[in-house]
Formats: structure tokens, sequence, C-alpha cells
């Protein structure tokens, strides 16, 4: 029938019918593996096919079933948030494999670090000067040498009054 290829002989077994040889395997319609896009493929048909964003891969086509053989797909990062040594969350945009994109400090710290991106992997990679830095808190007090009590109000990083 349309979609398969090959033959069988049919055999009577004490009265069942069964394919006593041959076999019928189907071919491989459109798809997606991967991420790559690949058009219908015949039985046993192999074919290289370029990812979307990086890489190649070679694939086929067995009996309606696409497999990978080797090669992989690279993919970009999506949008998220990573956690620095000193405990700072950083949120990022989508960044493509291989790029970078400058996250910002959330929460109580300011700031900007670069985060990279490898086969779907964010990882911070800070530029000499990038960090989070934390705000001063609501009611902190300094005392001086010679024990003069200031009091200071609410400040961001980098704010003076």
């Amino acid at each position: 029938p349309e979609g398969f290829v090959g033959s069988v002989r049919l055999g009577c077994d004490n009265g069942d019918v069964a394919i006593a040889e041959g076999g019928c395997p189907a071919h491989c319609g459109s798809g997606i593996v991967d991420g790559a896009k690949y058009s219908g493929m015949l039985h046993l048909t192999n074919v290289s096919l370029v990812c979307p964003i990086a890489g190649t891969i070679y694939v086929g086509c067995e009996d309606g079933y696409v497999t990978v053989y080797e090669g992989n797909c690279l993919g970009g990062c999506e949008a998220g948030t990573l956690t620095d040594p000193m405990g700072a969350v950083i949120a990022y945009t989508e960044i493509d494999h291989l790029g970078n994109v400058t996250g910002t400090c959330t929460g109580d710290k300011s700031g900007y670090v670069q985060v990279n991106c490898s086969d779907g992997l964010a990882m911070l990679d800070p530029l000499p000067g990038q960090r989070c830095s934390s705000h001063c808190p609501d009611g902190a007090n300094l005392t001086t040498s010679n024990f003069t009590v200031i009091f200071a109000p609410p400040a961001d990083h980098g704010q003076t009054s």
C-alpha cells in the first residue's frame, strides 16, 4: 500500500493466515527531530539536516521512525535567572547559542552582570567591575571613631546622603 515498501508471502498454518516471509516497512512522513525539520523520507533513506540555531545532524528513516545517527543541534537559552556566589539573583532575557546579554541584579541588589549561553546552558560571565551590590538597609547607623552616632536614611548602592 501507499506509504510502505516491500512485499510479503502469506501462508496458511492450520487454518490461520499469517505472514510467512517478507514485510512492508513504512516510509517516514515529514517532521521535526531535535528542532531540525525534514521532508518525508523513504524507508532506509539517510539525510543530513541543518539545525535551526547551530549544528548538523545525520538522520535515517527505518520502518516509519526517524533516528539521529550522529551530530547534534545546539540550542539557545530561554529567559531566566541565575544566582551568583553571594546569593544575588540575576535576571536575563533569551540568549542565542554562543551569545551573551547583560543580566540585571534583582531584589535588594543593584548592578549588571554579563550572562553567556552555550547549547541551552546560561552561565554568569561578569566583565571587570560587573557585580551585584547591596543597598543600605533602613535605619542603618554609623558610629565614628569618636563615638558619634550618625543616623543614615535608607540609600541605594552608590547613593550618598
